[in-house]
């Protein structure tokens, strides 16, 4: 899944020059030289590999899957949801999943500030991990939720009007966000915050949900918080029900693994 220990030092979670370090990207790197067979998420991790050793000709892209049989757009659950946490008639932006030094949150938090004075527009930070306490406010339009259940995982994700994708400078090709597979699915349109060259910016560029794909830089927070009323002023009934990527569905990309493995 990440790119490890590159992923550790990259976050500050392991310091290159130390003994430990150093022993793990040894390790790293006799395992990618020898390595019969190494399958990488996506182009840019797949040119990390064959950075630290990996071979080319053994080095092969299969991106990840959409949990389809369990993730789907629930029309019903969108509004338990939205009942069970206040919600009603609002615009929920929505960041769901890790919150982490590999995923930069201060903009998105600094422009929920700015919107404080926009009542209809509400932030919706679903999930757990090193910066969740640190990204807390008390403000009436920002709410923080635990990680959801795999049972009402649909329901959550449907509830957002505009989800948000993020990536740090230091991690493309490193981390893979492994949840825009089940956004694509509940198919609300994607705010973007990260370089401009990444696997999501690469995906979804040439893809049917390009005109529903916002993008700013780390620190651009003006830019965020326009985006987000750009795409409240149109409102959700004309953005939702993208179709599906079903290209990423489980029982296809399963089947390509499969097929790579069996060889």
């Amino acid at each position: 899944m990440d790119f490890n220990p590159d992923e550790a030092v990259a976050a500050g979670w392991l310091r290159q020059t130390s003994f430990t370090a150093q022993v793990l990207l040894q390790i790293s790197g006799f395992i990618l030289k020898h390595a019969t067979k190494i399958i990488a998420l996506d182009r840019f991790m797949r040119n990390r590999i064959i950075a630290r050793g990996g071979r080319p000709e053994r080095t092969l892209v299969l991106p990840l899957w959409s949990q389809d049989t369990q993730v789907r757009f629930d029309p019903a659950g969108r509004e338990r949801f939205r009942a069970k946490h206040g919600l009603e008639r609002k615009f929920v932006v929505m960041y769901s999943g890790n919150h982490s030094a590999c995923h930069p949150l201060d903009s998105l938090v600094s422009a929920a500030e700015s919107l404080a004075t926009e009542p209809d527009i509400c932030f919706c930070f679903v999930g757990g991990g090193s910066e969740w306490q640190r990204c807390r406010r008390s403000t009436p339009n920002m709410l923080f939720l635990p990680y959801q259940s795999m049972t009402g995982l649909s329901a959550s994700l449907s509830a957002a009007d505009l989800h948000v994708v993020l990536m740090g400078e230091r991690f493309v090709g490193l981390v893979h966000p492994c949840k825009l597979y089940n956004l694509l699915t509940i198919g609300a349109p994607l705010l973007y915050i990260g370089p401009p060259q990444s696997h999501i910016t690469e995906l979804l560029g040439s893809s049917a949900h390009r005109n529903w794909l916002l993008t700013a830089r780390d620190g651009e927070v003006q830019t965020i918080a326009q985006h987000i009323r750009n795409v409240h002023a149109l409102g959700a009934s004309q953005v939702r029900h993208l179709p599906p990527r079903d290209c990423f569905a489980q029982s296809q990309v399963v089947a390509r693994l499969i097929e790579v493995l069996e060889v």
